[in-house]
């Protein structure tokens, strides 16, 4: 099969958006001839990538840009997604090349990978697959209120803003000739227009390359304190205000506990703030960004992942985590408890409550953990198995499975 993929974001060796197009491209290469439409900014990298590639005789990348007095030099800032829109309309054109050299059977927009945006390829005569696609992810009204309100007024525009968005006629033009339209999550799934719900499915877009062999996991006993991780953006919608609420809890029945939180970014302050408030700041340790491996090898050496993020359309960490070996505590909005189940972790309900009431629960569940170590245990020992489900292979063929289930002609995919 030849499969037209649309991936503004594609790097080899990154995490978010770049991190999904390589994946989804180099994956489907396995089994497809894969011709991929993305920028020039990324040919660099790709061509250094591509080399370690066993199957690059079935990858081709083909580069578009907009005129050079319509580019942008940051791609961080808020006007590459004014620059994505035109992007789509340019690549449109080329794209109707591209079908007929081809012979192209499937279109598939995979990265921007947010639902608002919309992706006039699926007005191109082929089956168009929409996804997976999040952004729609959100938390509770009484959690939002309890924000300061620099936050809170952020995320009420952005609740209107997805509103407004669903309105859009051009998204509903992408959505209307979509074959299959695959979600992050849930809530992402409640906020596409219900007459579309028939061709929507629920699907993650990461996955894991590959997970190490198990072994036996660290066990705890009653003796030590547990060892509590955070790692991700120090930013306020990661829950991490959460999770130090709840650390100072535990700490009250509980005071050998440790908690290390690993990253940086912008609401670094004020979340060094709430810790200070809490009075448990010099009990946290604090580490700046790490490299990936020496991620990697921290994970095998606490007990518990704390990752309370109340939008998160995935979660990296998450399955890095539990490919580690080491179990996670979730809330239930987001990605995030796409993952986790009880197996290999725990996921906290939001429904009806307040940011204290969830942090006081939080704190309770970290606590059952620590008196009953037999059951912390089978987390540790569960996660890897828990883990073989997210492999790469496994995440692209279930989004393909859902489209074969779509078109009138065979998918050979493999079933991993």
């Amino acid at each position: 099969m030849n499969i037209l993929l649309s991936a503004f974001a594609c790097r080899p060796n990154y995490g978010s958006e770049p991190g999904v197009g390589w994946n989804f491209a180099t994956t489907l290469a396995k089994e497809h001839q894969v011709i991929v439409l993305t920028g020039y900014r990324n040919k660099d990298e790709i061509e250094r990538g591509i080399a370690q590639e066993t199957h690059k005789n079935n990858l081709t990348f083909v580069y578009y840009d907009l005129p050079s007095w319509l580019q942008i030099r940051n791609y961080e800032s808020a006007l590459v997604h004014i620059y994505f829109f035109f992007w789509q309309i340019g690549i449109f054109f080329k794209a109707r090349n591209i079908v007929k050299k081809y012979h192209i059977d499937v279109i598939h927009h995979i990265t921007y990978g947010g639902f608002r945006a919309p992706s006039f390829l699926a007005l191109l005569d082929k089956p168009f697959l929409f996804g997976p696609v999040g952004g729609g992810e959100t938390f509770p009204f009484l959690i939002k209120k309890s924000l300061p309100f620099r936050f809170f007024k952020t995320e009420m525009i952005r609740d209107w803003v997805n509103r407004f968005s669903v309105m859009n006629p051009l998204l509903h033009l992408t959505l209307r000739y979509s074959a299959l339209i695959a979600c992050k999550t849930n809530e992402t799934l409640k906020i596409i227009p219900k007459k579309y719900h028939d061709k929507c499915r629920v699907a993650l877009e990461i996955g894991l390359k590959e997970i190490e062999q198990p072994h036996s996991p660290a066990l705890t006993n009653h003796a030590q304190g547990l060892k509590l991780l955070f790692a991700g953006r120090l930013v306020y919608w990661k829950g991490i205000h959460l999770g130090i609420a709840a650390y100072a809890k535990v700490l009250e029945k509980f005071p050998t506990t440790q908690f290390t939180i690993i990253g940086n970014g912008n609401d670094e302050q004020w979340i060094k703030q709430i810790a200070h408030q809490q009075q448990v700041y010099d009990r946290i340790t604090w580490i700046d960004r790490v490299d990936q491996a020496t991620l990697f090898s921290m994970y095998e050496q606490y007990d518990l992942l704390v990752f309370p993020s109340l939008r998160d359309s995935s979660g990296n960490v998450v399955l890095e985590a539990i490919a580690h070996g080491l179990p996670v505590l979730c809330l239930d909005v987001g990605g995030p408890c796409q993952i986790i189940d009880e197996s290999c972790g725990i996921v906290v309900p939001t429904h009806r409550q307040t940011q204290n009431s969830l942090a006081a629960h939080m704190g309770e569940k970290i606590a059952h953990l620590h008196q009953h170590r037999e059951v912390l245990n089978q987390l540790k020992a569960n996660t890897r198995q828990r883990a073989q489900d997210f492999t790469l292979d496994k995440v692209v063929y279930n989004v393909y499975e859902q489209l074969h289930l779509r078109l009138p002609f065979e998918i050979p995919l493999k079933d991993k």
